[in-house]
C-alpha cells in the first residue's frame, strides 16, 4: 500500500506497512515534518531535502531523577510511532513547530522496528527523540 505524502514542492508516494493494527493506526493523529540530509555544503553543513509530513502518534513523558547528592534532574523524552521508517540522520519537527527553523529540529536517538506478533511482518516503527 502506498500513501501520498505532502512535501513543500510536490506529492510523493511512500510505501507504508501493510500489517499495522487498525486500532494503532487510528492513534496516528499528529503530523510531524521530516527532512532528510541530502548532502553537505563545502563548509561541512548539512543540506536538507524537501519537507515531508508523516502521520504519527506522539508520546511525551517527563521523569524526575533524584541524585544521591540531594539534587534532582528532570528528563524529558518523546517517542513517535509511525508507519514509515525514520533514519537517525533525518531532522524531525513536531506538530506546530516551524520546520524552517533548524533550532527546533530533533534527531532520532533510537529507531525500533516493531513486528506483528502473529505474521512477523513489520507493524510499525518506534522512534525515540
Amino acid at each position: 500500500m502506498t500513501t501520498p505524502v505532502r512535501t513543500t514542492t510536490s506529492t510523493i508516494l511512500i510505501r507504508v506497512t501493510d500489517d499495522m493494527e487498525p486500532c494503532l493506526r487510528a492513534l496516528l493523529t499528529s503530523v510531524v515534518t521530516i527532512k532528510s540530509v541530502t548532502s553537505y555544503s563545502e563548509s561541512g553543513n548539512e543540506v536538507l531535502g524537501a519537507a515531508r509530513e508523516l502521520r504519527a502518534y506522539v508520546e511525551r513523558s517527563t521523569e524526575i531523577v533524584r541524585h544521591p547528592s540531594g539534587g534532582t534532574e528532570r528528563q524529558t523524552k518523546t517517542v513517535l510511532v509511525t508507519e514509515i521508517p525514520i533514519s537517525p540522520d533525518d531532522r524531525i519537527w513536531l506538530e506546530g513547530e516551524d520546520s524552517n527553523d533548524p533550532t527546533f529540529s530533533r534527531r532520532a536517538s533510537e529507531v525500533t522496528v516493531m513486528k506483528h506478533p502473529v505474521t512477523g511482518l513489520i507493524d510499525h516503527y518506534e522512534v525515540m527523540l
